[in-house]
């Protein structure tokens, strides 16, 4: 669906059938459109409106069209900030004491444990993977690259819509412990919630974080180059540096070496101080 739409706008906008503030409004109905078929069809929408996307903006086409309105940024803080505002409502943390649910052997250091693992594994060795096949050039051009995409990966509305689903899906938790499936029911929004919430903290303080590094370095360079240039000036007024004197006759073959074009007093009189008193004489 997203690459009929993607094809059906570039043919339209070569034809002039359509203009630039329709084109930019097209990708709201095309996430509409995307969700309420998946809905009929019994699909994943989230996952549909996801590949929707991924396939309008594949060869950059509309990222280019798009890049000089505010129209799709305005569109995209609001949405954003919506998520992340109700995210901030749903977080259950009451959820998140450790004296809730013993006995599923949920712990603190065991969901540090989790989260770390899946801050590593991921993202970041896919990542890897495509930009060592070549799959993701030229957007990802070096290593470092490739691992700053694979760290920028926030958990928080698939993760919800899943657990949400998820606790739709299966029966109300009846308080036994030796059930499986009551066990997954309430260890759901525990393990889930702390995840959200740690993402939120380390991809909220990973831009400031790598901005202050940024001007750390740009500092730290500059000072070094402004040492430099002071060690220079002060060795180029040094009263330890003292000029080379020569003697007078060193000195006129000198300068005529260096200015060719020029004649020295003593080569335009005739007079070579080489020439001792006697042989001038002879």
């Amino acid at each position: 669906m997203g690459w009929l739409f993607r094809i059906s706008l570039q043919r339209a906008e070569e034809k002039g059938l359509i203009d630039r503030s329709s084109y930019l409004g097209q990708y709201l109905s095309l996430t509409i459109l995307s969700l309420g078929a998946t809905a009929l069809l019994g699909g994943d929408d989230l996952l549909a409106a996801f590949a929707a996307g991924s396939a309008v903006s594949w060869d950059g086409h509309f990222n280019e069209k798009s890049h000089e309105s505010e129209f799709s940024s305005i569109i995209e803080v609001f949405f954003n900030c919506a998520c992340f505002v109700y995210i901030g409502a749903w977080l259950p943390f009451e959820a998140l004491r450790p004296d809730i649910d013993q006995h599923l052997g949920i712990t603190i250091d065991k969901m540090l444990l989790l989260f770390v693992t899946l801050l590593v594994v991921r993202r970041i060795p896919a990542l890897i993977a495509l930009w060592g096949a070549g799959w993701l050039t030229p957007d990802v051009r070096t290593l470092g690259e490739a691992l700053f995409s694979g760290h920028f990966g926030p958990m928080g509305v698939g993760a919800i819509f899943i657990s949400m689903l998820a606790l739709n899906k299966l029966p109300a938790s009846q308080g036994r412990i030796d059930d499986q499936v009551d066990c997954v029911v309430s260890s759901i929004q525990p393990i889930v919630s702390f995840i959200v919430l740690g993402s939120i903290v380390i991809h909220g303080l990973s831009i400031p974080f790598f901005s202050f590094g940024s001007w750390l370095h740009l500092t730290y360079i500059k000072a070094k180059r402004g040492a430099h240039h002071a060690r220079e000036s002060l060795r180029s007024v040094s009263p330890f540096r003292r000029s080379r004197v020569l003697p007078d006759e060193q000195r006129g073959l000198l300068s005529d070496e260096q200015n060719p074009g020029r004649f020295s007093v003593g080569a335009y009189s005739g007079y070579d101080p080489r020439i001792s008193a006697d042989e001038e004489h002879a």
